[in-house]
């Protein structure tokens, strides 16, 4: 076999002239283009860094406003829960207090009834007993009581303080008169005999007058000009009423 070197040396002398375009015209443009992209890919990928590292901080930061959110939102509810106790018990409290001022007026409202009832009760006792008393006093009463009642009346004016005298005697002076009101109407001879004994202790007296009044069941009652003896069962028994209804309070 017989090799020819100039054919050879051709042959080697274009294929590195194809080499040599090749890699100017083919293999250059191909690796810029490879190193662009790869320049792209990496500043996509750096990108895509940026943006999760992005996401990552908005995520942290959206779940410590959410946990912020949460706690807020927690110490509102806690909040309302305390207020909400704080006006039921505040509620409770208004209505406990009303429930006892009304229990208390109702029984201060029932202690006055009972009170007022058991008052007008012994009201109604005491005038039922009196009016039983003035009916039989009254029916025992007659002229022999007033003789008594006289000497009472004369006793009295014998034994008051002599400035006391002095003054009903006063009133009786410069046509000041006395008058005599008795459950009884008297006679001429009574009232000659009672002017008799009025004026011994009155100094004579004025003018005395009689005049009678069946409300003092018994006895007398002496008008001066600015004063007033009475000597009567009419204000014995209202005296005793009194005394009745004030024993019974007492009790």
């Amino acid at each position: 076999m017989r090799i020819d070197w100039w054919t050879l040396a051709l042959q080697a002398v274009n294929f590195l002239i194809l080499v040599w375009l090749l890699q100017r015209f083919l293999y250059r443009p191909v690796l810029r283009v490879l190193a662009r992209r790869k320049a792209e890919a990496e500043k996509v990928l750096s990108q895509a860094a940026d943006a999760r590292k992005e996401a990552d901080e908005s995520r942290r930061a959206y779940e410590a406003k959410e946990a912020g959110v949460a706690a807020e939102r927690e110490a509102m509810l806690k909040e309302a829960r305390t207020e909400v106790e704080a006006a039921r018990n505040e509620a409770l409290a208004r209505a406990r207090k009303e429930a006892e001022e009304l229990l208390a007026a109702a029984k201060d409202t029932i202690a006055e009834e009972r009170t007022a009832a058991l008052q007008e009760v012994k009201g109604a006792a005491a005038d039922l007993g009196v009016a039983i008393a003035r009916n039989l006093l009254k029916k025992t009463a007659g002229p022999g009581l007033m003789a008594g009642f006289l000497d009472g009346i004369c006793a009295h004016l014998d034994g008051l303080p002599r400035h006391d005298l002095a003054a009903l005697r006063d009133q009786l002076q410069n046509g000041g008169a006395l008058e005599v009101a008795t459950a009884e109407p008297l006679d001429a001879q009574a009232q000659a005999h009672w002017k008799e004994c009025l004026a011994k202790r009155l100094d004579g007296a004025g003018a005395i007058t009689f005049r009678s009044d069946e409300s003092l069941i018994a006895g007398a009652e002496l008008h001066f000009p600015a004063a007033v003896l009475r000597f009567n069962w009419k204000d014995a028994l209202e005296s005793t009423r009194k005394d009745l209804i004030a024993d019974v309070d007492s009790e």
